[in-house]
């Protein structure tokens, strides 16, 4: 009876495992959705931080920042800030996420009118709702 060596051996294994011969269960990965770990509504964002943070704004002010920390990302992603004055959405901004924690931010023009009950929503790259921002602008 002839022996196979060790390296004949291998070889065999191998080219069985390319056919799918012999096939290695993998467990599949299942990864957590990202979470918004912070946000708020401020007057700007200065060294990666939100400044003036606050839920109600005078009329004056011309611009807001919606200011966020996404956590969880197991691979590049984006998250959508959708503006809303009341039940009417008056911007959408999709924002890349590429790290398990990441800060990001978008602004809106507020027009010196547009005063009443605002709010941005935080959703991830599928549509579904991750956090909320209420806020309002004041005579």
């Amino acid at each position: 009876m002839k022996r196979l060596n060790l390296c004949s051996v291998s070889v065999v294994v191998c080219f069985m495992i390319a056919l799918g011969i012999m096939s290695i269960p993998v467990q599949a990965q299942t990864f957590e959705p990202i979470k918004i770990e912070s946000g708020a509504i401020g007057l700007d964002v200065v060294d990666r931080e939100i400044v003036g943070a606050a839920s109600s704004f005078a009329s004056s002010v011309t611009k807001l920042y919606c200011f966020t920390t996404v956590v969880g990302a197991q691979e590049s992603t984006y998250v959508i800030h959708a503006w809303y004055y009341g039940d009417m959405e008056r911007a959408r901004v999709s924002l890349p996420v590429n790290s398990m924690r990441w800060r990001t931010c978008s602004s809106k023009l507020i027009q010196k009118h547009e005063t009443g009950a605002w709010h941005v929503d935080v959703l991830d790259e599928d549509g579904n709702l991750l956090d909320s921002f209420p806020f309002e602008i004041v005579q």
